[in-house]
């Protein structure tokens, strides 16, 4: 493959994740029936979240080895993994600051407690994002394709 086809790859993973992390929005749309048992909205959306977060890293996983395989990462001094490495490019920096602050902010929601829901689920979306975003962008993946 060329770069523009692993760009495309990537960019198909991260809009997996994304989808993914977008069904922390739909949460408190989320309701139960008088029995107690969830409506259909609640289980459509578990089916997404799982179905974006698995196929978002089956594609960046086979993204990753097929150049690792073809041996794309050699010429790369870094030996670290992408979850571990912080602030590698300007993406992840961006990526990086947003998710401790928003990794800050719902822990502090988590202390005041259930008062701001809306609040809440918009920190949870923009951390879920932001976390997808700070592995792809630190990783070597993404820095053989776009450097």
């Amino acid at each position: 493959m060329r770069k523009h086809q692993y760009k495309a790859v990537i960019y198909a993973a991260l809009i997996c994740l994304i989808l993914s992390s977008t069904i922390a929005l739909f949460v408190p749309f989320i309701d139960f029936n008088e029995d107690g048992a969830m409506r259909t909205a609640g289980y459509v959306a578990g089916i997404i979240f799982w179905v974006g977060l698995i196929a978002g890293l089956a594609i960046y996983g086979w993204l990753a080895h097929g150049l690792k395989v073809h041996h794309a990462f050699d010429s790369m001094g870094n030996k670290h993994i992408g979850m571990i490495c912080f602030f590698s490019n300007t993406e992840a920096k961006i990526a990086d600051i947003i998710c401790g602050t928003s990794l800050i902010v719902n822990i502090i929601l988590l202390c005041i407690g259930g008062a701001y829901v809306w609040i809440e689920v918009t920190a949870a979306f923009i951390f879920l994002v932001s976390f997808h975003c700070h592995y792809v962008f630190n990783g070597k993946t993404y820095q053989y394709i776009f450097k």
